[in-house]
């Protein structure tokens, strides 16, 4: 097992669309704002990233979990490949900041990660164009109303390995109604996490 985590800061202020500091809150105001932030945050739903190879698509699916108030990913690299955490600048500029409040986890293996996800109690689902068994779609999905939940994308070329589709709980697809047959991965996962957070909120508000 080679892992490693790259912890958010405690506190920091917003990064401007250009990547430049912004004008720091006054001190009650980026409280409270930190308070209404935390009070929405998504508990038990963590983002899986399988063999991502573009930093500009992790670094797009770590700004759609802050977004969506996802606190917790990780990545499994391909053999080989570089860290996100090598170069913490990089990852900062290109996820507009969202590194500082979402905790990344890092694996070298898709086995170490499933392991680390069953020893917390979570029910694993994976994104899929074409699996060996059958798909839930994600709007009817019944296994996105798990309250302890992993949702896990593959690479940019061939989706989820065979190693980690054999490993899920479920699967499910998206909808395409257009010529093309997938989405980019990180639109798949904004997608998949709008969807979950949409569903928890709706069942609060029922």
């Amino acid at each position: 097992l080679e892992r490693s985590r790259a912890r958010p800061a405690a506190a920091a202020a917003a990064a401007a669309a250009e990547g430049g500091p912004a004008a720091p809150l006054p001190r009650t105001a980026r409280l409270d704002l930190l308070r209404r932030v935390a009070a929405r945050r998504q508990a038990g739903l963590v983002l899986i990233m399988e063999g991502v190879t573009r930093p500009t698509n992790a670094a797009a699916m770590l700004r759609s979990c802050d977004a969506f108030g996802v606190s917790e990913a990780a990545i499994v690299y391909p053999e080989g490949a570089p860290r996100l955490s090598d170069d913490p600048q990089a990852l900062r500029h290109a996820s507009a900041s969202a590194d500082l409040w979402v905790e990344l986890s890092e694996f070298r293996s898709t086995a170490d990660c499933l392991s680390w996800l069953r020893g917390r109690g979570l029910f694993s689902v994976g994104t899929a164009l074409r699996a060996g068994r059958e798909c839930e779609s994600l709007w009817s999905a019944p296994s996105l109303g798990r309250p302890r939940l992993a949702v896990w994308v593959g690479s940019e070329a061939r989706g989820l390995s065979e190693e980690a589709l054999e490993g899920m709980d479920a699967l499910l697809t998206v909808p395409m109604d257009g010529m093309v047959e997938s989405l980019n991965v990180a639109c798949c996962a904004t997608v998949v996490l709008a969807e979950v957070a949409r569903r928890r909120a709706d069942a609060v508000e029922a």
